[in-house]
């Protein structure tokens, strides 16, 4: 398996954020409540361990108001998925 990291980037979700094909995205902060294929995965405060989103899966906030996240996103070779 090998993985190539991808530099930190900060995203502001106010619709939502598709995890590009062959990637996996490391989510390590974010401000507001997240949502992933429309399940609230994280409420509030800060995350301990990086949340592990696969490839296709949908991000989003479970309100209306944006939100901002940031994580890293890897090269998975077709091992990230739903």
């Amino acid at each position: 398996m090998e993985y190539t990291l991808q530099k930190q980037k900060a995203i502001s979700i106010s619709v939502s954020y598709v995890v590009p094909a062959g990637q996996t995205l490391y989510l390590m902060n974010a401000a507001g409540s997240v949502t992933v294929n429309g399940v609230v995965i994280h409420s509030s405060g800060s995350i301990a361990q990086p949340i592990i989103i696969g490839a296709g899966s949908t991000v989003g906030s479970s309100s209306t108001t944006a939100i901002g996240i940031n994580g890293y996103l890897t090269n998975s070779n077709g091992m990230g998925g739903n």
